[in-house]
């Protein structure tokens, strides 16, 4: 029996903790982003309700964020929750759209 074989799966095995290590890192360089962005929509829904604006139709921006995550981590299915493309498409349009008057 050849060495190929299991040197092989030695050098997946490394690509793969390498890789592992990557998106463990860019996952906690987003946690600030994350905690930013839940901040400002409570601050936000504060202001809004101190001026009288009760019912704001849109959905949570920390709703249409995880939509945008579960999105783009598709490929971790079935341990995610699938989204469709147009919906991390919709919901990344929904996030940065500018408030009407």
């Amino acid at each position: 029996m050849s060495d190929a074989p299991a040197a092989l799966v030695v050098e997946l095995q490394e690509q793969l903790r390498t890789t592992a290590r990557h998106f463990c890192a860019t996952l906690a360089e987003l946690e600030p982003i994350a905690i930013r962005l839940a901040d400002l929509e409570g601050r936000l829904r504060a202001a809004q309700h101190r001026v009288g604006i009760y019912h704001n139709v849109s959905a949570p921006a920390r709703e249409l964020a995880a939509e945008i995550a579960n999105g783009h981590l598709q490929a971790l299915i079935p341990y995610v929750p699938m989204v469709v493309a147009e919906a991390t498409r919709r919901a990344e349009e929904a996030l940065l759209r500018r408030p009407g008057p």
